[in-house]
């Protein structure tokens, strides 16, 4: 398997590996928000809120019926599922570069003893292993 994406495609991969922690915080606050507690809410006039009269279904709806929520679980997830897998170099490397933003991949390489091409290749994989669980690239690429 190549370990070099079309630039689009690496970009476009990176951006959403960049954004995971951000993203995947917003997925969870998206479905707070339509999911109604299940502590009832006596501010409402006559004491009741429209929140509990929303059936489970009608919240499901909404939340499988966005195409913006879907994609945005999609990425969570393939994101989450590989860096579930990574070993502990790969996981400072990503931490690094794409989370911590505090170094270039060259910078990276040299914290965690490595070089330069070495880091690359360790970096590459795991945004091809994203691309892969994203359904942008196949196995055969």
């Amino acid at each position: 398997m190549k370990s070099i994406l079309q630039p689009r495609i690496r970009d476009f991969v990176a951006w959403q590996l960049e954004h995971y922690h951000q993203n995947r915080q917003q997925l969870e606050e998206i479905k707070r928000d339509l999911i109604p507690s299940a502590t009832p809410n006596y501010s409402s006039v006559g004491g009741h809120s429209s929140e509990a009269s929303r059936s489970t279904e009608d919240i499901t709806l909404q939340i499988t019926s966005s195409a913006y929520v879907q994609q945005l679980e999609k990425t969570v997830n393939a994101i989450g599922y590989v860096l579930g897998r990574l070993d502990p170099l790969d996981t400072k490397l990503i931490t690094l570069v794409f989370f911590d933003g505090t170094y270039t991949v060259e910078g990276a390489a040299q914290v965690v003893n490595l070089s330069r091409t070495a880091a690359y290749n360790h970096v590459n994989s795991v945004l091809v292993a994203i691309a892969l669980e994203l359904g942008l690239i196949n196995a055969g690429y």
